[in-house]
């Protein structure tokens, strides 16, 4: 997870396809986050139980569920007063 100068949020989960296959190192993940032009990044914990969801869809389905102790939940709250 990192932020961009402009103040956008980058949203990164790296998993693997294949088994013995691994995801990304974290040189490559700090890598990739550099191109992603975020100023601060986290890393938090990964490997097979890591899931990303937007409203009620899995965006990374795997063969093999694993329980996730962990979340960040974000939720973006419309508000009617101005």
């Amino acid at each position: 997870m990192g932020i961009r100068g402009n103040g956008d949020w980058v949203i990164v989960v790296i998993d693997q396809y294949e088994k013995g296959l691994g995801g990304m190192t974290i040189a490559e993940l700090s890598k990739f986050m550099f191109e992603l032009e975020t100023l601060h990044a986290v890393n938090l914990d990964g490997g097979s139980s890591s899931k990303m969801a937007i409203k009620d869809q899995i965006t990374n389905p795997s063969l093999i569920d694993k329980p996730v102790s962990d979340a960040i939940l974000i939720n973006k709250h419309f508000s009617s007063h101005n």
